[in-house]
């Protein structure tokens, strides 16, 4: 008889939202050890990473302006988003004020990750 090992892999979705310029994707970058420099982000890029048993997929949300990026994050089809990071510039008070506006469009619409 047989010994059959099962090895479980738990799977999280992470997006990473902010406005442009920020550092999202350099922030996907330096996480996956990727030494290249990075380009505008024009369109979702999606990474993933093992961490032990946890399979991670990094979605790193590309635009310039919170409409941009709520608007983008929506026409997502991922079923289910578990975390979201939100990054801004601590030089500009603009993309932290983004940030509010950014979450509180996510609570408006009905975001349960936006709740957690």
């Amino acid at each position: 008889m047989a010994l059959l090992s099962i090895y479980m892999v738990y799977r999280k979705v992470v997006a990473i939202l902010g406005v442009g310029g920020v550092g999202k994707t350099i922030f996907a970058y330096r996480i996956l050890k990727i030494s290249d420099t990075p380009v505008l982000t024009l369109r979702p890029s999606y990474y993933r990473i093992y961490l032990g048993d946890l399979e991670v997929d990094l979605v790193d949300v590309p635009g310039q302006r919170v409409f941009d990026v709520a608007m983008k994050f929506a026409s997502f089809k991922i079923p289910v988003i578990d975390r979201l990071i939100y990054m801004y510039d601590v030089t500009n008070y603009e993309s932290l004020f983004a940030i509010s506006e950014l979450h509180t469009l996510f609570i408006e619409r009905g975001s349960q990750v936006a709740k957690g």
